[in-house]
């Protein structure tokens, strides 16, 4: 599975919407004519088992000890690309839990081991970062991180240019821009609405 046909498979799902009248606001803040919600595609059983091997292919060259899902969107990839790879599969919260065992990370436990992290989407990079930040602190070694589509802001490029492991992405916002416009799914002045708002919002 190339670029091409993984932003098919968003579009095919309704995973991502352009809406050029009313904008979406990200939780970052960013005010956008184009949403991406890869939770759609759970329910999409074929297109999941095609994203999982595109992973697996993407990390084949990486040795990797533990599948960390980002809560709550990675969770379930993680769990799946656990199954596949015959991985542990860990989760990681946003921060540490106020009650019990006050943990960041949940299941498996990364300590001296090799962790890859999943993400669904990637847009400025700093909730990933974040996570990235709790495997270190809880003893766990990054290895790569992956999401399943990233808008490829320079924000995004900044924020990961000092990470000491390669930040890869199964589809990106070029290539799902070229595929909706090669379909004619895509009128000519959304597609220049879309071009501005991505370089100035990235």
């Amino acid at each position: 599975m190339n670029k091409e046909n993984i932003a098919k498979i968003l579009i095919k799902n309704r995973a991502v919407t352009v809406n050029t009248k009313e904008l979406y606001v990200y939780t970052s803040g960013i005010k956008s004519p184009i949403y991406c919600d890869n939770r759609l595609l759970l329910a999409a059983v074929e297109d999941r088992k095609k994203i999982i091997e595109a992973f697996i292919k993407k990390l084949a060259d990486i040795q990797f000890d533990i599948v960390a899902g980002v809560s709550t969107a990675g969770i379930p990839w993680a769990s799946w690309l656990g199954i596949k790879t015959d991985k542990p599969v860990s989760y990681i919260r946003e921060g540490k839990k106020e009650h019990g065992k006050k943990k960041s990370i949940e299941g498996a436990s990364v300590s001296n081991k090799n962790v890859i992290i999943i993400e669904d989407l990637i847009t400025t990079g700093k909730s990933s970062l974040a996570a990235v930040k709790e495997v270190e602190n809880a003893g766990g070694r990054p290895k790569a991180l992956i999401s399943i589509f990233t808008y490829g802001f320079k924000t995004a490029k900044d924020n990961f240019k000092d990470a000491d492991f390669p930040v890869l992405s199964l589809s990106d916002f070029k290539t799902l821009l070229s595929v909706l416009k090669s379909g004619e799914n895509m009128a000519q002045e959304d597609e220049s609405i879309l071009m501005k708002w991505h370089k100035n919002a990235g």
